[in-house]
């Protein structure tokens, strides 16, 4: 009887591990480098995500969010609204052709960062950060 029960646990369970959802499988990657780090980038609609692929000793999600934001500016060509993830996986919200950006999903986990761009005309773009 345990055993069937170990069994059906393992079946149910498994698909739920093997099946997650991400919104970004079937996009094109690009692969490409900015201040340093190199990104795999994939732009959707108004939402792209990119996954930090170099190795460096402790970065701060600030350093790297910066350096995706202006990246995914470059390759897709829209404003970059907001910044959401950690160090090694970001989700940017895109405004292209005056459109308003995606709208921010509510981080579910304390471990994720949020950042919030805000231009100015004269020298860099700031990001305020919470986290």
């Amino acid at each position: 009887m345990i055993r069937q029960l170990i069994l059906l646990f393992i079946i149910i369970v498994n698909p739920a591990c093997v099946f997650y959802g991400n919104d970004f499988t079937y996009l094109p990657v690009f692969r490409a480098q900015e201040g340093g780090s190199e990104f795999d980038v994939r732009v959707g609609a108004n939402v792209a995500q990119t996954i930090r692929r170099n190795f460096e000793w402790n970065p701060s999600f600030e350093t790297v969010a910066r350096r995706s934001a202006a990246l995914t500016a470059r390759l897709s060509g829209c404003k970059v609204g907001w910044v959401i993830g950690d160090p090694s996986v970001q989700v940017l919200g895109l405004s292209c052709g005056g459109a308003p950006p995606a709208k921010k999903p509510n981080l579910w986990r304390r471990a994720a960062f949020s950042c919030d761009r805000y231009e100015y005309r004269h020298g860099q773009d700031e990001l305020i950060c919470n986290g």
